[in-house]
């Protein structure tokens, strides 16, 4: 997500820039001081004081500091830089900090372990944890999830998730389902469909403790034969999670008649669709294909369920 500029930190209120600073190394994995920060700082109408640190290095926004005779104004969800790990950092977040008129720290957030202030600065304040899938995906063996960057000097791991979705009758396939702010307790069920849409396998994992990141592995050895577009659902405090992956990567899909819940087609080159998609608003309906991919009369899906059409090959990884 860092090599792709993943995520932007935006102004959180109307303001002027205070100062800025940019040109310091981004990729810093261990809490050490006189590590210089990326970072910007804002001064806004009420008086506060927001920093934003640990951006990117060459990410910043271009807009210069203020001057008393050139205020350099941004306005809230204005584009600040990219989150990344620059200073005394552990790994890519944004330190995010507010500080009233008169120079008292603030914690935004209101709850039990608030002590600074009694209530919101949130617009709309979210639940403190909110339980879900980030992702699922397949992987070949040997994946290695790391720790921050290959740092000679800390000695980290490089992260190498060695994701595949295109595999041979016969090979091996690990699922891969990656949570955040996952509870004691709660249990996660996969299901595995082939392509003819037969249930091959059901596993569950169970979370045994609470945590703001969880990943769990299932290694799957996939049968002879069966070629096509495979689906693995995950569900989770009842919500359904997809993923498609192909088999034998067939050149060209046609396909017609009536399906209902969520489906799958990827091919190598073309696929053509009449399909009558019957859908629920949970339902996911993913077709890619290499060339070209066309929807026929008689193609139709209902409103709420989300449809993706994709010109990537079937070796493509998001």
């Amino acid at each position: 997500m860092y090599d792709v500029n993943a995520v932007m930190v935006v102004a959180a209120a109307d303001g002027e820039i205070l100062d800025k600073r940019d040109g310091n190394y981004d990729k810093n994995c261990a809490w050490s001081s006189g590590l210089n920060a990326n970072f910007v700082r804002i001064l806004h109408d009420d008086g506060t004081v927001s920093s934003y640190l640990h951006l990117k290095n060459g990410s910043l926004t271009t807009r210069p500091e203020s001057t008393v005779s050139n205020p350099s104004r941004v306005k809230q969800g204005d584009y600040l830089g990219i989150v990344a790990s620059s200073g005394n950092s552990t790994g890519p977040h944004v330190h995010f900090s507010i500080y009233d008129i008169n120079d008292n720290l603030i914690e935004p957030f209101s709850g039990t372990c608030n002590d600074l202030n009694p209530s919101t600065w949130w617009q709309n304040q979210r639940n403190y944890w909110e339980p879900q899938i980030n992702k699922v995906m397949t992987h070949e063996l040997g994946l290695v999830y790391g720790n921050c960057w290959g740092n000679d000097h800390l000695g980290y791991e490089v992260e190498d998730m060695k994701g595949k979705n295109n595999f041979s009758s016969g090979e091996i396939c690990v699922i891969g389902t990656y949570l955040q702010d996952a509870q004691d307790n709660d249990v996660i069920t996969g299901n595995l469909f082939s392509p003819n849409g037969t249930l091959t396998d059901v596993w569950t994992h169970t979370v045994g403790s609470t945590s703001a990141a969880k990943a769990y592995s299932k290694v799957i050895l996939l049968p002879a034969g069966n070629t096509g577009t495979w689906i693995v659902r995950m569900e989770y405090r009842n919500k359904n999670y997809y993923h498609f992956f192909t088999v034998g990567c067939n050149s060209n899909e046609t396909v017609s008649g009536t399906r209902s819940g969520s489906e799958g087609f990827i091919a190598g080159a073309t696929v053509t669709s009449t399909v009558e998609h019957s859908t629920n608003s949970q339902s996911k309906v993913l077709y890619q294909a290499a060339t070209e991919i066309t929807f026929s009369p008689g193609f139709e899906i209902k409103a709420g369920a989300h449809l993706k059409a994709r010109i990537k090959g079937c070796n493509f990884v998001e």
